[in-house]
């Protein structure tokens, strides 16, 4: 299991921006907090799972934070 820290910021027009300072590809967004967590967790598994499908190291996490979003690492695909 990994664990990424989650950044949550209030943008002007009311949506809270969730990204993850290790995974630049993980971008998501809601209208409260607990969208947010919800959208960004799946955010993270996707874009995790894109590192993998293009054969790129994932990111080891590294932020320090207390709100973190825990994700089982991706399956890398088997060789034919």
């Amino acid at each position: 299991m990994l664990a990424f820290v989650l950044k949550l910021c209030r943008r002007s027009d009311g949506l809270i921006l969730a990204t993850f300072p290790d995974v630049p590809g993980a971008v998501a967004w809601g209208h409260d907090d607990s969208e947010a967590f919800c959208n960004a967790a799946m955010a993270l598994k996707r874009a995790l799972g894109r590192y993998v499908e293009a054969g790129f190291e994932i990111p080891r996490p590294r932020a320090k934070g207390v709100l973190l979003v825990e994700v089982e690492e991706p399956a890398t695909p088997a060789l034919a």
